[in-house]
């Protein structure tokens, strides 16, 4: 899930668009982010609205990632995100990123899936298109009035995240404390939720690999919506739609 533009020159000409760091799942997961020039933003997807956030504290602990799909070890880290921000506002911002290859899903679809597999923090999901990268999302922070914002990212993206956010406090924003932490540490040869990625999701419907895929998704999504998951990430990806044997069978008894 190595983002290829998602980290442009932060010293950008006043007249130009903030500078970006278009989100790389910010899950147990992690790779290296790149530079690139800014991108503009595409259309709405389906479902997708304009959802505006209020402070409710002085302190703001946030994640910020490509979500592209959802999956059990993006729920361990907001669990753990959630733990951290105690009694401060909490918020999760999803990435606008969106491509057939590393993310398939659309703004707007994907938080609807994550609305529902999530939904102990359905309020908490911000849906709003300008906040494209983790610079967006820290000046307007600032500009709301937070004084204190923590980011919780895996253990493997902490460094990077510590330089690139913290580099540009009292430049681009102007917090008394701004703090990067870990939200878990991932194993990618784990069998479970330590192991989990949106990468071997994608993996698992490109192999038509139902069971896997099934592995990566949160126990709480009912059947329905796990199979509306499973086509809407193979047509996103240029796949032809497939049935699982549950659909098949109830195919071929509607006809026999």
């Amino acid at each position: 899930q190595r983002p290829g533009k998602d980290v442009p020159n932060p010293k950008q000409p006043q007249a130009q668009a903030a500078p970006q760091i278009k989100a790389k799942a910010t899950t147990v997961t992690g790779q290296s982010v790149a530079a690139a020039a800014p991108e503009a933003q595409k259309s709405k997807g389906a479902g997708e609205e304009e959802e505006k956030t209020k402070r409710g504290s002085d302190a703001l602990t946030l994640v910020f990632g490509r979500f592209n799909p959802p999956t059990t070890g993006h729920k361990k880290l907001l669990d753990t995100a959630k733990g951290i921000s105690g009694e401060n506002d909490f918020r999760i911002y999803p990435s606008r990123s969106h491509d057939p290859k590393k993310n398939p899903l659309d703004p707007g679809t994907k938080i609807k899936f994550m609305k529902k597999m999530f939904a102990d923090y359905e309020e908490e999901i911000v849906n709003e298109k300008d906040m494209k990268t983790i610079f967006d999302v820290l000046m307007t922070a600032q500009e709301e009035g937070y004084k204190e914002v923590t980011i919780v990212v895996g253990s493997d993206r902490l460094g990077e995240f510590k330089n690139l956010a913290t580099k540009y406090n009292g430049d681009l924003y102007d917090f008394e404390s701004i703090s990067v932490v870990p939200g878990g540490t991932r194993d990618s040869d784990a069998e479970g939720v330590e192991g989990m990625s949106a990468s071997k999701i994608r993996k698992a419907v490109k192999d038509d690999d139902r069971k896997a895929f099934e592995r990566g998704v949160p126990s709480s999504l009912e059947d329905e919506e796990i199979n509306n998951l499973w086509n809407e990430l193979k047509r996103s990806m240029g796949l032809e739609v497939t049935l699982d044997k549950k659909d098949k069978k109830k195919v071929k008894e509607s006809f026999e």
